[in-house]
């Protein structure tokens, strides 16, 4: 795989500002979906790093090792953790954690130095008092040659408070004082409950010292090279005593290679199969769509079981996070209903079932999918893909399949994407 022009470019630029700043950190800030991981890995291979330590959403640690693997042309051994009590292997290069799991073994973490630290998602580190944030851009920053910062949203609401925690960390020579950078660029509300600032001033005075020590490319920049959808498979690691408990001993290669030349599957086992796997995968997906809202303000959720519907609104329900959901049960008028909410900005997730809401709807109000389940049959998949890639659709579009890895929904979503890709060059041709 080659990267885009504007990704070299990018990664030239983040070159240039963390070998010629005092701070040595940078942010990459293209908007979502423009490839930033690819672009940070590039770093590590153009900085010569022989170490790196990777701090992003726990749903992201195994895609940050595959891609890893993908990317870099260097023989790199990633280690990801996933609980404190972890013994960080001496021999790994790359270590991947999580936020929460950074402050758990932070002291563990910082017996090491690293060349590059590199931070996904860093406006979850907005508020400057947060133990997260004193853990990563204090105690862990401290131990780090270079730092790289990548998030879409620098500012995730538009207000200017939003940037100083991480701005400050890149730019000492003007945003070293809390003080002047709220007086020059956040307008102050005294309440009853405390001070807020809820608007901003001088913005672009902002954007242009910002400009030291950000890359950030516009949608319309990098759109010209992207395809208008990018897909991602996101793996999930679940615990490979439950993966064995739910797929009872089938034959897996069995089952692929029927999938893989179109041959008859027996369908009863086969479909419970799928059903557990389904919902071993739903706490997961729920964990990823909360993470994935940190980043946008909507998105759009297809799956399959009944069962995992239910896990989901039940959960969104008691987190307040406002969602609509269509299902085989769902009347019409109903459909009708929930598509309104959801396109006039008053719910911020769409559960939708695969067989039940793969056509006939626009959703072009989100431009990220989560496809918690996919289908065996490449086309439905397109189809659902097309609930939000859409001719009224101005954005960069994601879709995130969601995969038990190392199991036979990971083997089969590799048949089910290759025969899209073939269908797709048929088509072209």
């Amino acid at each position: 795989m080659a990267l885009y022009n504007y990704q070299k470019e990018g990664i030239e630029k983040i070159y240039s500002i963390l070998t010629s700043r005092e701070e040595r950190a940078a942010m990459l800030c293209d908007p979502p979906g423009a490839g930033k991981t690819p672009q940070a890995i590039g770093l590590y291979d153009a900085l010569g790093c022989n170490s790196a330590l990777i701090v992003c959403p726990a749903s992201l640690k195994e895609n940050w090792r595959r891609e890893f693997s993908k990317w870099s042309s260097r023989n790199v051994k990633a280690q990801v953790l996933n609980a404190s009590s972890d013994t960080i292997d001496p021999e790994a290069n790359v270590i991947i954690t999580s936020f929460s799991l950074a402050n758990r073994m932070h002291e563990k973490l910082c017996k090491n130095s690293y060349d590059l630290l590199v931070v996904d998602e860093s406006h979850y580190l907005k508020n400057a008092s947060s133990q997260a944030a004193r853990i990563v851009l204090v105690l862990l920053w401290a131990r780090c040659h270079f730092r790289l910062l990548m998030t879409g949203t620098p500012l995730p609401n538009g207000r200017a408070v939003e940037g100083y925690t991480c701005f400050s960390r890149c730019s000492n020579e003007h945003f070293s004082s809390w003080e002047t950078y709220k007086k020059t660029y956040c307008i102050e509300e005294r309440t009853r409950w405390g001070t807020t600032y809820p608007g901003s001033k001088n913005l672009s005075q902002l954007k242009q010292l910002s400009k030291g020590f950000m890359v950030r490319r516009s949608k319309e920049e990098v759109l010209g090279e992207l395809p208008g959808i990018v897909r991602q498979n996101v793996p999930i690691a679940l615990p490979q005593m439950a993966v064995l408990d739910a797929e009872g001993g089938i034959d897996v290669d069995a089952i692929v290679n029927a999938v893989e030349n179109d041959l008859p599957i027996e369908g009863d086992h086969i479909t419970t199969v799928r059903r557990k796997l389904g919902i071993l995968k739903a706490p997961y997906v729920l964990q990823h769509i909360e993470e994935t809202l940190e980043e946008v303000e909507c998105l759009v959720v297809f799956l399959h079981h009944r069962e995992v519907m239910a896990h989901l609104t039940t959960a969104l329900t008691e987190k307040k996070i406002s969602h609509v959901a269509i299902s085989g049960l769902t009347l019409p008028e109903d459909r009708i209903k929930s598509v309104d909410i959801f396109q006039k900005g008053e719910a911020q997730v769409f559960l939708a079932s695969l067989k039940a809401a793969n056509t006939g709807l626009t959703l072009t109000r989100a431009s990220t999918l989560i496809m918690a389940e996919y289908d065996w049959v490449p086309s439905t998949n397109e189809q659902a893909e097309g609930r939000i890639y859409r001719v009224s659709q101005n954005e960069i579009c994601r879709v995130r399949y969601l995969v038990a890895q190392d199991s036979l929904d990971e083997k089969i979503l590799k048949v089910v994407q290759r025969k899209q890709r073939d269908i797709g060059r048929a088509i072209e041709n």
